[in-house]
């Protein structure tokens, strides 16, 4: 169990000294021209398997198939220009991922499918898990700070409070744009709101290809598709990363009563928050 989460950082966002507490989107690291911090695969997935046709078992095809988490049934359809296949999130209530390609293939003698899919357009805030404050920063940057393991809850509703506040009335704004008629069609505007989830990156890869069930486990499967945020490949293995996830979302209550959960894509690549928000957290070395 890490002691404390370390934030390796340039110096003019470290928030023990300076003003400022940057997150980026998942798209930011896409791009991002250092190999040690950007990663083009950031957030996305590719799921395949191949087997014998006579060791097919359907009940367990369609548990693997992302669909299979896909609540509300709306793949590039629903409102705006930005709609995507939305998939619900236990722990957050609501969020999708993005379904951008599937195939199945029902051959003489095997079973084959494959699935690619994108995570929401999240922020996210990374850290490095580790055990004392004099420990070498596992990412190289030019500053670091530190906040407490324990603290990580009480930072994550921080998080959330903060981007509420500071970025409520562009949000609001951005969704009217995105979904003009909502008014037209008699529905209220729903009011977005960020969501913030947090934990540990898990190493295992942003493809895998199975020959058996025998190969996958469904709980880690679903791990994948719930929150893709929180997988990467295994040559980041040394970062030991603990991460941070913002998403904004809304529920959307339909004509005859039930609820879609539907997420607004974030078209900021980095975000900016004041630090004395968070200070009440940050050790400084």
């Amino acid at each position: 169990m890490p002691t404390f989460l370390m934030k390796s950082c340039a110096p003019e966002y470290n928030i023990c000294n300076y003003k400022t507490l940057q997150l980026g989107s998942l798209e930011y690291y896409r791009k991002h021209s250092d190999t040690e911090i950007g990663d083009t695969r950031e957030g996305k997935h590719t799921i395949s398997y191949n087997i014998p046709k006579s060791a097919a078992d359907i009940r367990l095809l369609n548990q693997i198939d992302p669909y299979s988490f896909n609540f509300s049934k709306k793949v590039n359809g629903g409102f705006g220009k930005k709609a995507r296949g939305f998939v619900n999130r236990a722990h957050t209530g609501n969020t999708c991922i993005s379904i951008d390609k599937t195939s199945t293939n029902h051959l003489d003698a095997t079973v084959s499918g494959l699935f690619n899919y994108t995570g929401t357009d999240a922020l996210i805030f990374c850290c490095s898990m580790v055990c004392t404050l004099d420990q070498r920063p596992k990412m190289k940057c030019d500053d670091n700070w530190f906040m407490r393991f324990n603290d990580a809850d009480a930072f994550a509703l921080q998080l959330e409070t903060s981007l509420n506040k500071d970025y409520a009335c562009w949000a609001q704004e951005e969704l009217a744009q995105l979904i003009p008629d909502f008014t037209a069609d008699g529905y209220k505007t729903p009011e977005p709101k960020f969501k913030v989830f947090h934990g540990p990156v898990h190493y295992d890869g942003s493809s895998i290809h199975f020959t058996s069930f025998a190969d996958i486990s469904i709980e880690n499967l679903a791990s994948r598709y719930v929150t893709p945020e929180l997988h990467k490949g295994r040559k980041y293995i040394h970062q030991d990363e603990y991460r941070f996830v913002a998403l904004l979302q809304y529920e959307l209550k339909l004509s005859d009563g039930s609820i879609e959960h539907r997420a607004v894509a974030f078209n900021r690549e980095r975000t900016w928050l004041p630090s004395e928000d968070f200070r009440p957290w940050a050790i400084s070395k």
